[in-house]
């Protein structure tokens, strides 16, 4: 369009109309005068207009970029807040597992004076529990490390981290699985 622009200048300015004669002076008339000074202002104001054109969608992509990033770890650290519950969680009732075990173990060895039959049943099934690895699936890092999506995150020690927070979830998800297909051969 700026190209156009000047070009129909230019032959607007070939072919005015010479006064009083009816004939069209040539761009080479030396009467005429080639308003180069204003040619440069516009040329200028074109210019400069493509190179703002240029920054504005530059900057709009590196904020969309950016917000895209925010999005991603403000759902990734919800999602970490409430695996740090569930983990809290679990330890503290493996924690129980583990001294229900140790309690019987005692009892069994002769060490521990032994319980009624009641505390002796609920000490057995607190040692049996029903394990979920569904639990530790993680759908905003499942997004980001398998969708191969960490490329938005700029920080690279956190993309690092990230990946390795990965491998430890499905490490604690397989020993989950594990523990599950234990329970069904048993029960």
């Amino acid at each position: 369009i700026a190209r156009l622009q000047i070009w129909s200048t230019l032959c607007g300015q070939i072919r005015m109309v010479n006064a009083g004669h009816g004939e069209y002076n040539s761009i080479m008339d030396t009467n005429q005068k080639i308003p180069w000074q204003r040619f440069a202002v516009e040329g200028l104001a074109i210019v400069a207009s493509i190179l703002l054109a240029f920054s504005i969608d530059a900057w709009w992509g590196n904020w969309q970029e950016h917000n895209a990033e925010q999005v991603v770890l403000e759902n990734l650290l919800e999602d970490l807040r409430e695996k740090q519950v569930l983990l809290d969680k679990m330890n503290r009732y493996s924690q129980a597992i583990v001294e229900s075990i140790e309690t019987l173990l005692r009892v069994g060895k002769g060490i521990q004076e032994k319980p009624g039959n009641e505390m002796i049943d609920q000490l057995i099934g607190d040692t049996w529990w029903e394990s979920n690895e569904t639990q530790w699936v993680s759908a905003p890092m499942n997004l980001l490390v398998a969708g191969g999506n960490l490329s938005l995150i700029s920080n690279q020690r956190l993309v690092q981290e990230l990946a390795s927070l990965q491998v430890a979830i499905d490490h604690v998800r397989n020993l989950y699985l594990k523990d599950q297909n234990f329970y069904q051969e048993i029960m």
